[in-house]
């Protein structure tokens, strides 16, 4: 019995950044709760910022090299998930930072934006732990759901008659929200089929025994097992924004509140090679001469198809969202080459994007302060470097970095 219960307690101690993510959320709820207090504070942001630092905290005491499996393997607890997890907690620690005026100006410190956005941290940090198809998909749907939310955040804030280049930003977030929950809905549909059918043929939802029945079957792979591999890279082709799966990506990058936009051109690609790492690497390594031609030819395309279309954007948003789509492609060539040396690479590669691309977007967000309706286009740039030298630098330096 003592034995029983130190496993059980050593699982939840294994999921202590979690869990401290999910009390700041409880903690900022029950604030709302408290008589006398003044609904518009900025004493929330705060707390939201202590618990992602607590949080961080708990992921650099408990790191450990070792991979454990709690939670009878639902889990895989190791270096590489509390990686991720800190890339995550410094991207939305970054979007509440610089979301600051957009909290105070557009939301009227509305209480639900922090939680939603912190349901999201928690669906991220959980797809990067993920070693099995249910928590694969909850940790999925918990971040996408909470992304199309807040893709349709934008408001007017005042409560007067909008003006009408206001009332147009209201509505293309809107419209970003409801074509991105419209095509995500259709894209996890697939991943779910395509998942359904590797715990189908497999008879496991555990990644290492999905490994064990990949292993055995390498040479004679059942025809819906493989069938189950393509949907599931769809599927994620999907959230990575791959072209032909990226149309999505233009219109929700513009439409969606521009903190949002910030977030979610890291966030959901982190997630994502996370899970794909683990699922690629140590699942479906063994039906490599499956899916490595399928994926070589989404990274060619995409990384030229991004690039080209980039080209002819006169938005700054749009550009930046055809800019991920292109990055979406090289950042798969490291994962096709499976090999130790290539995951490193690829972690390399994503820690300097989430400080640059975050901070062209930052540079945005300070532009759009400026103007009256939060549009940014390439016009809008000129004079920049007599108004706001340091901006002016500032953004040369990410730009140039993202070209490479």
């Amino acid at each position: 019995m003592d034995r029983l219960f130190s496993a059980v307690a050593d699982d939840w101690l294994s999921l202590s950044p979690e869990i401290l993510v999910l009390l700041t959320m409880l903690f900022i709820m029950l604030r709302e709760l408290v008589p006398g207090k003044e609904d518009n504070s900025i004493w929330n942001v705060y707390i939201a910022l202590i618990g992602i630092s607590a949080s961080a905290l708990s992921v650099l005491v408990s790191w450990n090299t070792s991979i454990t499996y709690p939670f009878y393997g639902a889990l895989a607890i190791g270096p590489l998930g509390d990686f991720f997890n800190l890339l995550f907690l410094l991207a939305l620690a970054t979007t509440l930072i610089t979301s600051t005026d957009f909290y105070q100006k557009h939301l009227l410190f509305r209480t639900d934006y922090l939680i939603i956005l912190l349901g999201a941290l928690l669906g991220f940090m959980i797809l990067a732990k993920a070693n099995s198809l249910v928590t694969l998909f909850i940790g999925l749907e918990l971040f996408s759901v909470a992304l199309y939310i807040l893709c349709g955040f934008y408001t007017v804030g005042t409560g007067e008659k909008p003006a009408a280049s206001m009332a147009l930003r209201v509505g293309l977030s809107q419209e970003s929200a409801m074509k991105y929950l419209l095509l995500g809905a259709f894209a996890s549909a697939l991943l779910l089929y395509g998942l359904s059918l590797i715990y189908g043929i497999s008879g496991h939802t555990n990644f290492n025994d999905i490994a064990q029945y990949a292993d055995s079957a390498q040479d004679n792979a059942h025809p819906l097992f493989l069938l189950g591999i393509g949907l599931f890279i769809v599927g994620f082709a999907f959230k990575l924004s791959l072209i032909p799966f990226h149309a999505w990506t233009p219109d929700v990058y513009e439409g969606a509140p521009t903190p949002i936009t910030s977030l979610m051109s890291f966030a959901t690609k982190g997630a994502v090679f996370a899970v794909g790492i683990n699922f690629l690497y140590n699942v479906l390594s063994y039906q490599y001469d499956y899916w490595y031609p399928a994926l070589s030819i989404l990274a060619g395309i995409t990384m030229l198809g991004g690039s080209v279309a980039a080209l002819m954007q006169t938005n700054l948003k749009r550009m930046l969202a055809y800019s991920s789509i292109s990055h979406a492609g090289y950042l798969i060539l490291p994962v096709l080459t499976l090999t130790h040396l290539g995951n490193s690479a690829l972690l390399f590669y994503l820690v300097i994007y989430l400080l640059m691309n975050m901070g062209a977007f930052a540079v945005i967000m300070a532009i759009e302060h400026d103007k009256e309706n939060d549009n940014v286009h390439i016009k809008d740039l000129h004079g920049l470097s007599g108004r706001h030298p340091f901006l002016c630098f500032t953004l040369i330096i990410f730009m140039v970095s993202l070209a490479g």
